[in-house]
């Protein structure tokens, strides 16, 4: 799988790359190609295109002169809160390979037979890892991956174009890239004007795409905290079968995502209630380890009883 998503990869940057040279190459095509490469701001090289527009630097300003006063209250706040993560930050790539030896000693020195299983173990304990798409990042959630890779780096270059018109710094443009797999943008400020600025200002321009992002990983955990009690007016809550084995004999009987309403009597509304009548028929039946068995004839009725 992970192979084969190198090949696509490699295949759809060969194409375009293949596509723009030949209509580079052509006389006949050439001209009107720059000029539509110049309308849109785009250039095209290998494994890279991107795009440069100033068709915003009106809106962040508009939105960077509104209440000025109140914006730079708030990107001070993000001074702070830079400082504080880069100080955790800090501590997290300090402490880290600290633990992992201690960790990798201490395993190493009692199970010495089991090094890979060890090694494998620590790695996984880890709380910062590479992502790597088809490794750690199934290949099924890469457009979530990059719906909010998308997310965070707009977000982020916001709050430096929204900063910068607060402090009266130009805005040359911004643009956005696709390198490789990897999705991006960014932000053209006028850096003369920059330098003029007080280091203070600099700061607030600086700081805030990281606080930006802070403040969207915030609101993201508010709507995750919040988000069961938001879907469960739209689903009823249920212990549901989610998989039938291939072989067990009520495989074509039993169909997936069906509900189970008793287990030997027992109401089963929730997931909580399935294992709640698990544990009270064990305390009624301690010495029963055998599951519960129907013939072949009465799965058939129940299950036509089910479809009707």
């Amino acid at each position: 799988m992970f192979i084969r998503f190198i090949l696509q990869v490699i295949i759809f940057w060969l194409i375009i790359y293949f596509i723009n040279h030949l209509l580079l190459r052509f006389q006949t095509t050439r001209r009107s190609y720059i000029r539509l490469l110049r309308l849109f701001g785009c250039h095209v090289s290998i494994f890279n295109i991107g795009f440069y527009t100033t068709s915003f630097n009106r809106i962040f300003y508009q939105i960077g002169r509104r209440n000025p006063r109140l914006w730079k209250i708030w990107f001070t706040l993000g001074i702070f809160v830079a400082f504080i993560t880069a100080i955790c930050a800090c501590l997290i790539l300090i402490f880290l390979p600290l633990k992992y030896i201690y960790e990798f000693q201490r395993s190493t020195s009692s199970l010495t037979k089991n090094l890979s299983n060890v090694i494998e173990n620590e790695r996984d304990q880890l709380s910062i890892q590479p992502i790597i798409p088809g490794v750690n990042v199934p290949l099924e959630q890469l457009g979530h991956f990059f719906l909010a890779l998308i997310l965070c780096t707009i977000f982020h270059e916001l709050g430096h174009a929204i900063a910068a018109s607060v402090e009266q710094v130009r805005v040359n443009g911004c643009g956005y890239f696709l390198f490789i797999v990897y999705p991006g943008a960014y932000v053209d400020l006028n850096h003369e004007q920059i330098q003029m600025i007080t280091a203070y200002r600099q700061l607030r321009i600086y700081c805030a795409g990281v606080f930006h992002n802070m403040v969207l990983v915030l609101i993201a955990l508010i709507f995750l905290l919040i988000n069961p009690f938001i879907i469960r007016h739209f689903y009823i809550e249920a212990a549901t079968v989610y998989r039938v084995s291939k072989n067990s004999p009520i495989y074509n009987l039993l169909p997936s995502h069906s509900t189970i309403q008793f287990i030997d009597g027992c109401n089963v509304n929730t997931s909580n209630d399935w294992y709640q009548c698990l544990r009270l028929i064990k305390d009624r039946h301690p010495q029963q380890s055998s599951g519960y068995c129907l013939t072949q004839t009465e799965i058939q009725l129940l299950s036509n009883h089910i479809e009707s």
